[in-house]
C-alpha cells in the first residue's frame, strides 16, 4: 500500500514539473522568439517610424500601442496565425498616433522555413481626419 502511495505522489510531482516546464517554455518563446508578435511589433515600429510618408502624415512624435480595453488600458498586440494552401502566415495589428493624425499598422508575414517568417507587407491605414493608406513595405 505504501509503495502505491509513493508511486502516485511521484506521478503528481512529475506532472507538476511537466506543466511548469510548459509554462516556462511558452513564456520564454513569447519573450525571446524573433517571430513573436511583440518582437514583430518592435521591428516594424522602427520601420514605420523611419518612413518619411508616415512622418509627414502623422507628425512627430509617433507613439504606438496595442488594442484598447474598456478602461482606457492598452492590451497586447493583436496577432493571428492562419494557413493558406498548407503555408503558414501571421498577421499583426497595432495602432499609432502622431500629432496630426492616427493610424493602424497592418503586418502580414509568410513562413519561409520552420519558425522563420518573411514580411509580405507592412502598411499604415490612416484612421484620423485624413484617411488613406501608406505602404511601408510590399513583398507580395
Amino acid at each position: 500500500v505504501k509503495a502505491g502511495k509513493d508511486v502516485s505522489y511521484l506521478g503528481v510531482i512529475l506532472i507538476g514539473f511537466g506543466i511548469t516546464g510548459i509554462l516556462f517554455w511558452s513564456v520564454f518563446r513569447e519573450l525571446f522568439s524573433s517571430n513573436s508578435a511583440n518582437n514583430i511589433y518592435s521591428h516594424t515600429l522602427k520601420l514605420v517610424k523611419s518612413n518619411q510618408q508616415v512622418i509627414d502624415a502623422l507628425g512627430t512624435p509617433i507613439t504606438a500601442h496595442g488594442d484598447q480595453s474598456g478602461r482606457n488600458r492598452y492590451r497586447n498586440i493583436s496577432s493571428q496565425e492562419y494557413i493558406v494552401n498548407n503555408e503558414n502566415y501571421m498577421r499583426v495589428k497595432y495602432y499609432i498616433n502622431g500629432t496630426r493624425n492616427k493610424g493602424t499598422v497592418h503586418v502580414d508575414l509568410k513562413e519561409v522555413s520552420r519558425g522563420n517568417y518573411e514580411y509580405r507587407y507592412i502598411l499604415v491605414e490612416l484612421t484620423g481626419y485624413q484617411r488613406g493608406t501608406i505602404m511601408v513595405e510590399d513583398n507580395r
